[in-house]
């Protein structure tokens, strides 16, 4: 008992470890999925030997998740275990850090009579829950939403930092407090998230310290340099460099019907989205990469304004009470609605839902339901001492639920295939849902289930471009050369400038031996996009084929002048500068190819060296 009492903090921290290790045990095993192709997989910034100024100007608003991307294929390449492993470790310490806080809140405010005597439980079970929690799979289980994970771990030690600068001695307040700022620059560099940082900084001082900040009103000043870090950050990121600011990836294919959504339909819908994001985080059942939720074009709609009302009055009536009695609770509710404000405002997203915006609002959330919860329980306890083995059960039973439910969905997160077949049977209405399996299907052998699905987004939605050129790539691979030529103007017909679709039609020409056809295309897309270098490439591969020296050499050369990393161009150029007999440019050439990538000199080796 005297060991449990001197290392209680320790036990707990590791028993959130083992809850979190049981949970997401069967995800490491998972394949890259949805966006990782692009993030990870193909990605040159992460797989080239860059600087940091290099991959500063590659990602400066999401800089720190793309470095550890970086790190991570230093380290083992493209296994994604490592990666999937990666992201666990950062979700657990994200799952202490919870704990701290929320048991450092407790200890400036308790939340009530009798329930102060166990802070640190309320806080462990807060810290459970999130980290167990099935929402949070579409963060952990989903790579390439480590920018989710890295954002949250710089916010809660700030915050947790910024707490602990208001007590103790003044030395070590001062280094608390300017710790909280130095990483507060690093949230902001991590996802767009960070910029609700010193908001919830201001709320936090008025809420827990307001008549101590009374005392010396200096204090109240205390939040004022966090957004003025913010403001100079936003500053140099996006105002100086006229950057779009807050444009966020959404990982999908935005491609084909997908339309604009103005600020106020995007500020519409999200009063929808609100509630439903609170019911998956009570009821985490059904959940779903890719949800067929429909666009509000006006607040007077029924379907808005009943839920604004419903929340507006539930949220008016319970604020002055928790505020009084439960204030921890009421911060946690605020904690959720600030935290969740960057992506379910008025900054339109072309996806107006999705489950990993709510991993870091949901600490806020779930603390403050088990805050509520406990006062609750002690009434109970009160009437009835009997009554606490059953509330513990319960919480046990319903740790246990959520340790299963994610189990189960991160079983769904393990392939490409996979995760779009269960998407379709939940949105089985939505274009691009059809596309996405159809893509996952022709990859691991299913073709006829890739047609069929391809054709499924054309009839769901006609204008979808891409799901003519998928179909006919299929057709042309089937060699019914008619109907693929056909998919493929269609494609164009429905947008002339989609230069996937015209350098498919490109290639069809090419492997039909029709190279003058071929180049057309190819001069058309750079009528419109004179600066793609990919174009540029395999217009040299043309010319090659024709023997076009001069033709062959100029265009690969304005490839690598476009794109001087573009390693692919180099080593075209290298082979066409020897295959002519230019050999002292080819080594000049070479250098720089084996400079870019030192694997290369290897492959080269014979040609330099006979």
């Amino acid at each position: 008992m005297d060991i449990w009492r001197r290392n209680k903090t320790f036990f707990l921290l590791i028993l959130i470890y083992f809850a979190g290790l049981i949970a997401y045990f069967n995800s490491f095993s998972g394949e890259f999925v949805f966006d990782d192709i692009n993030t990870i997989v193909n990605s040159r910034a992460v797989k080239s030997n860059l600087s940091l100024s290099s991959l500063w100007e590659i990602n400066h608003s999401r800089f720190i998740p793309l470095l550890t991307f970086v790190f991570n294929y230093r380290l083992n390449q493209l296994n994604p275990e490592n990666y999937h492993f990666i992201n666990f470790l950062i979700h657990i310490v994200n799952s202490f850090l919870v704990f701290f806080l929320f048991n450092t809140i407790l200890k400036i405010s308790p939340p009530g009579p009798d329930t102060s005597k166990k802070s640190s439980l309320l806080p462990f079970i807060t810290a459970v829950i999130f980290t167990v929690h099935p929402l949070q799979t579409s963060a952990v289980s989903y790579i390439s939403q480590r920018a989710t994970l890295i954002v949250s771990f710089f916010y809660l030690m700030t915050l947790l930092f910024y707490l602990l600068s208001k007590s103790g001695k003044l030395k070590i307040s001062i280094i608390f407090y300017f710790l909280s700022l130095a990483i507060t620059i690093p949230a902001l560099i991590s996802k767009e998230n960070g910029y609700s940082l010193p908001l919830i900084i201001l709320v936090t001082d008025y809420f827990f310290f307001f008549r101590q900040n009374l005392k010396n009103k200096i204090r109240f000043l205390k939040p004022l340099p966090f957004f003025i870090l913010a403001g100079t950050v936003f500053y140099f990121i996006y105002l100086q460099r006229a950057g779009a600011p807050f444009e966020v990836t959404t990982g999908l294919s935005m491609t084909g019907g997908d339309r604009i959504i103005t600020r106020q339909e995007y500020l519409f819908t999200q009063i929808k989205v609100i509630p439903f994001y609170i019911y998956l985080l009570l009821l985490p059942l059904n959940l779903n990469v890719d949800y067929d939720f429909p666009i509000s074009k006006t607040f007077f709609s029924p379907d808005v304004i009943i839920p604004f009302i419903f929340s507006l009055a539930i949220f008016v009536i319970s604020a002055p009470i928790l505020y009084k009695k439960r204030r921890p609770a009421i911060w946690g509710l605020i904690f959720f609605f600030i935290t969740l404000s960057v992506e379910s405002s008025i900054i339109p997203i072309k996806d107006v839902i999705f489950e990993h915006r709510l991993y870091l609002p949901s600490a806020g959330f779930i603390s403050a339901v088990v805050f509520i919860a406990s006062a609750v329980v002690i009434q109970m306890i009160k009437k009835n001492k009997k009554t606490g083995n059953l509330i513990n059960l319960t919480v046990i039973s319903i740790i246990t639920l959520y340790i299963v439910l994610t189990v189960n969905r991160n079983k769904v997160w393990q392939s490409e295939y996979s995760l779009w077949s269960d998407t379709v049977k939940k949105s089985p209405k939505k274009a691009r849902v059809r596309y996405n399996l159809g893509v996952a299907s022709y990859a691991i052998g299913k073709t006829e289930e890739a047609k069929a699905e391809f054709g499924q987004a054309i009839n769901l939605d006609p204008h979808y471009s891409d799901a003519y050129r998928n179909l006919g790539f299929i057709f042309e691979r089937e060699n019914n050369f008619n109907k693929a030529y056909s998919l493929y103007n269609d494609a164009l017909s429905i947008n002339f400038y989609n230069t996937k679709s015209r350098a498919q039609l490109a290639a069809f020409y090419i492997n039909q031996k029709k190279y003058n056809e071929g180049i057309l295309q190819y001069l058309k897309i750079l009528e419109y996009d004179p600066k793609n270098a990919a174009v540029y490439n395999d217009l040299g591969i043309i010319y090659l084929i024709q023997n076009r020296q001069e033709e062959t050499i100029n265009s690969f050369k304005k490839a690598i002048k476009l794109d001087p990393k573009n390693e692919i161009a180099l080593k075209n150029l290298v082979n066409s500068l020897w295959h002519f007999g230019f050999d002292d440019e080819a080594r000049k050439y070479y250098l720089k190819l084996i400079k870019l990538n030192p694997e290369n000199s290897q492959a080269y080796q014979f040609m330099f060296n006979p």
